[in-house]
């Protein structure tokens, strides 16, 4: 009884057809032209997936201390003051045609002609050196282009640094 009713079953399923449907790909990643719906949910199960960041706080937390962000943004605002002051000196009311600054291991030279200001940075600790080359606008007009040639001044770099940083007049170059 117990082999006939498996032979019956095996009949009835070599009996059955088969049936099948064609095979179809869509792409699931609405980047790649799935459904745009997908997004949210892939972006969250992505970032589920991302191993945690490493802390650059010095307490392993993560976050910067009170003390620590004062003395990032203290930082910032004096660097951008000292570009401030270099800038002032290559294309203020009164540019130098060349000059040289020491900020701590980096030494900045730079040079200005009528057609390009030349900057170079030299960082004393690893020895490696970036140029900076930017067009200068020049003018069409003879008279003005003499005008800004005869516009740029011979003042002391070193002393008008000095004097910037300690707050007593602007920095200009030579």
């Amino acid at each position: 009884m117990k082999h006939l009713r498996l032979a019956t079953l095996a009949v009835i399923a070599l009996a059955t057809p088969a049936s099948a449907q064609e095979l179809k790909f869509e792409f699931r990643n609405p980047s790649f032209g799935g459904n745009p719906f997908n997004s949210d949910h892939l972006l969250a199960t992505a970032t589920a997936q991302r191993p945690p960041q490493k802390s650059n706080g010095g307490d392993g937390t993560g976050e910067l201390t009170e003390a620590q962000l004062f003395a990032r943004q203290i930082q910032s605002r004096l660097l951008s003051a000292l570009s401030s002051s270099v800038v002032e000196a290559i294309t203020g009311s009164d540019p130098g045609t060349s000059g040289e600054f020491t900020v701590g291991d980096q030494k900045i030279s730079f040079e200005r002609t009528l057609s390009e200001i030349r900057l170079s940075i030299f960082d004393n600790s690893t020895g490696e050196t970036t140029d900076i080359v930017v067009p200068v606008l020049t003018l069409n007009n003879a008279n003005a282009n003499a005008a800004a040639a005869s516009a740029i001044g011979n003042n002391s770099v070193e002393s008008s640094l000095a004097a910037s940083l300690t707050g007593n007049t602007s920095l200009t170059g030579q």
